[in-house]
This record gives C-alpha cells, sequence and structure tokens, in this order.
C-alpha cells in the first residue's frame, strides 16, 4: 500500500529587511555599478552624460572582454607562471570575478581535468593577488548546493540577468518608476539567494536595489532607510565570502555614512514606534469563553473545506496499516487516542483502556461508513468522528486498477474526519473542523513532506471554520470575521477542543481579490506574516474581494481541481521560489494573479556523458509564482529535450511516465505513480539546457518550461 507520510518541518524563509526604502546613491558609486549591469556573456556600454555620472545603454555583447582575460589567463597558466597570473586577477576588476564565477559553474556543470586544473590555479593566484579565499568560498557553495536547489537557482539566475539589462534600459529611457520596480525584484531575488547560500549573487541583487532606489535616480522620491539597508546587506554578504572588490570598497563608506545619519530598517522602526500611534489590532469589551458541544458531519456531503482529501478518492485518504493477527497500530498524528488492533482477518478494533481488548468495531464492511471514539481524558477529553472505507480487490489508484484488498500481512483502513465542535459566538454558530487529523479541534497547521510532492515542498494540512451557516468554510485562523456585522475576533482554543475564548477586536482592513486564468482554485490560503498575524489564515478564493486585517501575507497552500466523484483530478498549490509577499493596506485593494501560463519546474543532473532529469522534482509554476504539485489524475506525461546552452534549438524530445503496473510499484514505489520516472538523455555538449512539454495535461492544458 502508499506508504504512511513523514512529518517534515519547513524551512523558515529569509526574514526580509522591515521596509524596503530607497537609498542615497552617490554617483560614483551608481557610475561604476553601471557597468557591470549586464549578466556574464553580455555587457554594457557607458556614455557620461554629466560630471561624476554614467548612463549605461544596451549594446551588443561583449563577450570579449570575459574571453581575453580568460585566453591570458590560460596562457599564463599553461606557461607556469604564477607572478603573471596573479597580475591578470588583480587587474581584471569586475571582469575577474566573473572569470571564477563562470570558471567555477562551469566545472560544476560539466567537470572535466582542465576546468580543474584553471580553477586551481585561479585560488591560488587569487589568494597571492588578494590575500582572499573567495574562489574557495564559491567554490565551497556550489558543492554544497542540494540537488533541490539547483533548477531553482538556475530560474533566479536568469531572472537576475533579465533584471539587470531591463534596470539598464529604464535607466537609460529616464523611467524612475521603471527602475524603482526592477530594484525591487532585484530585492526579492537577493533573497532568494542569500537563502539558498549565494552571496555572490546576492550582495550583486542588493546592491543594484539600493542604486535603483537611490536619490541619483530617484531624486525626492529616494527612500534613504531601503537605501542603507541594501547597502549594508551587500557589504556583509561580500565579507562573509572574502570578495572586497572595488564595489565593496566604494559601497562600505556610503552604507555607514547612511546608517550614521539614522537610516535603515531598525532605525525606522524605532522611529515610527516613538512618533506613530499604537496600531494594530484593539481588544473590545469582554472575552466571550463557551464550552462548545460536538456535531456529526457526513464528509462526503460536507465537501466545502480546505481540505485535499475531502472526496471518493480514499485511496489516497490518510490510512494506518495493520499488519498480521494480533499486531497493532497507532493512529497517526494523534497522541492521545486509542491502539489499533488487527482482531482477526477481517476485523479490526480499537483498544481504548489498554487492556489488549477491543472496546470498538472499526467499520471494515467495504462501504463509507462513519463511527465515532473518544478521545483524551479529563478535560481534555472529547469525541472524535471518522468517515471510513478499506481497499478492494478491483479498486483504482492514479486511474490505474489495483488490487488494495486486505491480505494476511497487511490490513489497511482509509479515513477522514467526520466530526465538528459547535459554539455560538456573537449570535453567529461556528463549526471547528479537526482536518488536519491530530485530534484536536482548532490547532495551528502541520507541515508533512508526503512521498507524492517535490523533495523540499511540505504541504500543509489547516482545520477548517465554518461561520453562521456559510456554504464554504474556511482555513481556521486565530484572527476570523464573524460576519453579517458582527465583527472581528481573536479564537483562542483550549482542552483541545472543550473550550473556546473569542475576544472581539477592532482592526484596519484592506481587500483582496484572486484573479485565475484557466483554473480557478478550490481554495487559496494566505497567511500572516505580520506582527499579530503569524496564526492568522485566511481562503481569499471564488472570485470576490475578501476583507483581510492590514498587514503582510504570503501564499500558504491551495488546491485545484476538475470533474467530479471518482473522476475528479486535483493538485496542491505551494508557494514557488518567486511567489511574492502581498501587502494589504487600509482601504485599498490587493490582486492575485494565478494560473496561466503554465510552465513545469524541475531539477537535472549533467555529466560529460549524460543528462538525467529527474522525475521527482517536477512541478507546475503558474503566473503568480505559485507552485502545483502533488497531481492525482493529471501525472505529468512530459517530453524532455536538450540543446546546447544559447542555441535556438532543441534536440529529438524524449518521453517520460510514471509507474503504472504492480513490477514498476515493486521497482520504483508507490510514489513515482504521481510524477514520471527520470529521464536520461545523452550529452553532446560542453554546456546544456534542458526543455519539459507537455502538449496537453488533464487539469493544465499545455505547459511549457524555460529552456534551463
Amino acid at each position: 500500500p502508499p506508504p504512511a507520510p513523514t512529518i517534515r518541518a519547513a524551512a523558515a524563509a529569509p526574514a526580509p529587511p522591515t521596509d524596503m526604502a530607497h537609498p542615497n546613491g552617490h554617483r560614483r558609486l551608481a557610475a561604476l555599478a553601471a557597468l557591470t549591469l549586464a549578466p556574464i556573456g553580455a555587457a554594457l556600454a557607458a556614455t557620461a552624460t554629466s560630471p561624476g555620472d554614467v548612463q549605461p545603454t544596451a549594446t551588443a555583447p561583449a563577450q570579449s572582454d570575459l574571453d581575453a582575460l580568460r585566453n591570458e589567463f590560460e596562457k599564463a597558466r599553461q606557461l607556469g607562471n604564477k607572478s603573471r597570473m596573479e597580475e591578470i586577477l588583480r587587474d581584471g576588476g569586475e571582469t575577474a570575478t566573473k572569470f571564477v564565477v563562470s570558471t567555477a559553474e562551469a566545472a560544476k556543470r560539466t567537470p572535466n581535468e582542465t576546468l580543474f586544473a584553471r580553477y586551481a590555479a585561479i585560488t591560488e593566484a587569487w589568494k597571492g593577488a588578494f590575500d582572499s579565499d573567495f574562489p574557495r568560498n564559491y567554490e565551497r557553495f556550489l558543492q554544497r548546493l542540494p540537488d533541490r536547489l539547483d533548477s531553482k537557482r538556475t530560474v533566479a539566475r536568469q531572472k537576475y540577468d533579465a533584471a539587470t539589462v531591463e534596470f539598464s534600459e529604464k535607466r537609460a529611457a529616464g523611467d524612475k518608476k521603471g527602475v524603482a520596480a526592477v530594484a525591487d525584484r532585484l530585492h526579492a531575488l537577493a533573497m532568494e539567494f542569500e537563502g539558498m547560500g549565494d552571496n555572490y549573487f546576492a550582495s550583486q541583487a542588493y546592491l543594484f536595489e539600493g542604486i535603483g532606489k537611490s536619490e541619483s535616480i530617484q531624486g525626492d522620491d529616494a527612500d534613504l532607510h531601503a537605501v542603507a539597508d541594501a547597502y549594508q546587506k551587500m557589504v556583509e554578504l561580500r565579507e562573509e565570502i572574502e570578495l572586497k572588490d572595488t564595489f565593496y570598497r566604494q559601497t562600505k563608506p556610503v552604507a555607514e555614512e547612511l546608517r550614521g545619519r539614522g537610516y535603515g530598517a531598525e532605525a525606522k522602526a524605532a522611529g515610527e514606534a516613538a512618533d506613530a500611534p499604537a496600531g494594530g489590532a484593539k481588544e473590545i469589551g469582554s472575552a466571550i469563553v463557551v464550552a462548545p458541544t460536538f456535531e456529526e458531519v457526513d464528509a462526503l456531503e460536507d465537501t466545502e473545506r480546505p481540505s485535499y482529501y475531502l472526496d471518493e478518492h480514499r485511496q489516497i485518504w490518510p490510512s494506518i496499516q495493520v499488519k498480521r493477527n494480533g499486531s497493532t497500530a497507532q493512529i497517526p498524528r494523534v497522541d492521545d487516542g486509542p491502539t489499533v488492533v488487527r482482531e482477526s482477518s477481517a476485523k479490526v478494533v480499537l483498544d481504548a483502556d489498554g487492556d489488549g481488548e477491543g472496546d470498538l468495531d472499526w467499520p471494515t464492511r467495504g462501504k463509507f461508513e462513519a463511527f465515532t471514539m473518544e478521545l483524551g481524558s479529563g478535560a481534555t477529553k472529547r469525541p472524535w468522528r471518522l468517515m471510513t472505507e478499506i481497499g478492494r480487490q478491483d479498486d483504482f489508484y492514479q486511474g490505474q486498477q489495483m488490487n488494495l484488498l486486505a491480505t494476511d500481512d497487511n490490513f489497511q483502513v482509509y479515513y477522514i474526519p467526520a466530526g465538528a465542535m459547535k459554539a455560538e459566538i456573537a449570535g453567529e454558530e461556528v463549526l471547528i473542523y479537526d482536518d488536519n487529523f491530530d485530534g484536536v479541534y482548532g490547532s495551528m497547521p502541520t507541515l508533512w513532506q508526503y512521498p507524492e510532492l517535490a523533495p523540499g515542498s511540505p504541504q500543509p494540512d489547516v482545520d477548517s471554520i465554518r461561520i453562521g451557516g456559510a456554504k464554504r468554510a474556511g482555513p481556521f485562523s486565530e484572527i476570523v470575521d464573524m460576519g453579517r456585522g458582527a465583527g472581528w475576533f481573536r479564537l483562542t482554543v483550549e482542552d483541545r477542543g472543550n473550550k473556546i475564548t473569542a475576544q472581539q477586536l477592532d482592526l484596519k482592513t484592506g481587500e483582496v481579490r484572486v484573479k485565475a486564468k484557466g483554473l480557478d482554485p478550490d481554495f487559496l490560503i494566505l497567511k500572516g506574516t505580520t506582527d499579530g498575524l503569524e496564526n492568522a489564515f485566511f481562503d481569499v478564493a471564488g472570485g470576490k474581494s475578501v476583507d483581510l486585517p492590514v498587514g503582510t501575507y504570503e501564499l500558504y497552500y491551495g488546491m485545484v481541481s476538475k470533474g467530479r466523484g471518482l473522476q475528479r483530478m486535483k493538485a496542491v498549490i505551494l508557494p514557488g521560489p518567486d511567489t511574492p509577499k502581498y501587502v494589504v493596506e487600509e482601504g485599498e485593494r490587493v490582486d492575485i494573479e494565478v494560473g496561466k501560463p503554465y510552465k513545469f519546474l524541475f531539477q537535472y543532473d549533467v555529466t560529460e556523458d549524460e543528462v538525467t532529469v529527474k522525475g521527482d522534482t517536477i512541478q507546475v509554476l503558474g503566473a503568480g509564482g505559485e507552485v502545483y504539485d502533488r497531481f492525482y489524475l493529471c501525472v505529468p506525461y512530459v517530453d524532455i529535450s536538450l540543446r546546447e546552452e544559447g542555441a535556438r534549438r532543441g534536440g529529438a524530445a524524449e518521453g517520460m511516465k510514471p509507474v503504472v503496473d504492480n513490477q514498476g510499484i515493486a521497482d520504483h514505489g508507490w510514489s513515482r505513480m504521481w510524477k514520471p520516472l527520470d529521464g536520461k538523455l545523452p550529452n553532446r555538449f560542453d554546456a546544456v539546457e534542458v526543455q519539459m512539454t507537455e502538449r496537453k495535461n488533464a487539469l493544465f492544458g499545455k505547459i511549457e518550461s524555460d529552456w534551463l
């Protein structure tokens, strides 16, 4: 049977600065940085327009500078002339740094003895020229970069290159707002690079963010707090990798000057706290304390809740697996539940008192049935009701016929929640469901790294709350809108659902609206990141504007589906590498775009002879940076092709398909029915790019990746 999930804590994303402001751009620094705005392999010509300023304009690629330095260095290396190699690097400026970066990355992508020997010489010569281990530090970063981040970094690099070129073009056109917008994107990329450990490109992105928001470009619209933060981050990251180049030497005194004048996020926050009136939610009146009662729910009818499981696809419901007769198991995630016992070949019971005897039968009659047990004791004693089913001989799993009937060695029972705690708060009926399966009504979400998901992309499971008889339930949240003029409340659940405290709040709100193209999400949950909103979760799907408390939010979890009953196909929605934060301001509306066009995200390994595309890393990327994964009945059947880096066309496509039979499951495991098996293609190129396409996915339609 499919394996039980294993819990995994999610890594915290790097915290952004408290505010993205816009720095004091000393023209000397702006002019210097303008000369390096282009990606490796392209160049910018500079034309002075006023004393001390440089206005960059895009020109034809000028790879010749890098090629010339590489050729000169290689000649010196072949001659064993160490002093000449040091001189070339010392005089090479930013081109020498690009030489280090491009050589290190080439050695990682297409390792060979020539590149290894060249990089060893670079490392030694750099040490002699600058007394710095920057090349060694950069090489270590690349070696330690996890496979799951490699393709994401490739995408980030492409976005960085495009952003710097656009930066130059908009600056040349005098488009201040355009430059500021690109600078915001560079800030997001800087945080992404930093989160991956790529301090070089993070520092570059922070540098250009600062320049783009500086006085030299923005004039009176510059925000010196943000500039100070961006420059300071650039300096700190350069110091960590031991790269004290011209940019570092020019940026450091500017950063120190700005901070000395009281600019930066910390200074701004301190000033706002001292000068501004108290903000955030204010409590109104006395708290309401209620003792809820238990309500039975028909889970297959009440499906309008933010859950991946509430449909007839019981084969992928959470499950309990018991082995031979007499074997026992615990209910996953529930820490105070009864023991599950397989009493005979077709009978499963629950032992509540620990005496080894069954106190309650677990229904195993081969049809959807609901039953109620009790969890906990004393103040935490509470009913817990499940809808359950067992496997059948002629079952279907991912559209393939499978025998999931119990055997002498294994009995698997599937279940979903079928109960809720009901209370009346502020005149409204409130139902709280345990939809994250931990036996607690109103607990915070838990992240699970299900085996069907790409590595490093855990899925949250959330409890649900329905207010006032609404058709749709939302994710349980500490802050909720009671509707009908009742106002906003903070809910605190105690004794695992037996006690609810509700405190009315006075807070300011704005609006959020989801604009979906292609597929409308069944639910799309935002999570608050501002102080006081960390445990606030809101479903913003449905096509209408939703009122949210003022603050900053991130995409947390969602789902899309198509079809009904056993033909229903579905996929979860998760945050991607470039999913933005959403800032809700009082009286303003934020639009969130999701859906088409769809692209593939994936990772691949390259050797001198072969390119291996890793099937388990495949995800679908939407227009808003959202990522789709855990595909049921819509598994991608993809074609992959290769081309030489920079070429216009790719080679013949090779198909990738998932496991579709018992032998494949035995060889590769159940999870490979959710993603294609690895694709392997012969490598004929020194530097290779990969593209993945699917002409018509059952759920998404056409999907085509960038060349990565």
